[in-house]
């Protein structure tokens, strides 16, 4: 949005330095409208306002995108901070250590659940 009110800002200052040394009129017929004595800085600012337009909608649209790509961080990395959370770190009890651990709080090592050991394709073991 900022880059659209600087670009707006200097569009106009254009179209200002454009009205002083274009004091000009004319005449303008689109189809059946007819419109007399037009000033040439209005038709130039009526043409630069549709790339300003464009421009505004495209803020809008990514502002409105990146809104919801936060939203999604914030969603998946609160899921996946709860990812390495087992029963021992909340109960106090791990139905699935393996082994002992350490009494020590500070240096305590929770033995975790360990995958499964690969076995050979070949031999069938």
């Amino acid at each position: 949005m900022v880059l659209f009110l600087f670009a707006l800002v200097v569009t106009a200052f254009g179209v200002g330095l454009f009205a002083l040394s274009h004091p000009d009129v004319h005449d303008i017929t689109v189809r059946t409208y007819h419109l007399a004595g037009v000033p040439d800085w209005q038709a130039a600012g009526a043409l630069a306002a549709i790339p300003l337009f464009l421009f505004f909608v495209h803020a809008l649209v990514a502002g409105i995108r990146l809104r919801l790509l936060r939203r999604t961080n914030e969603r998946l990395s609160a899921e996946l901070s709860n990812v390495d959370r087992y029963p021992i770190d909340s109960y106090g009890v791990d139905p699935y250590a393996t082994g002992s651990y350490d009494t020590d709080t500070e240096r305590a090592v929770w033995l975790r659940p360990q995958p499964a050991p690969k076995r050979s394709w070949t031999t069938g073991e």
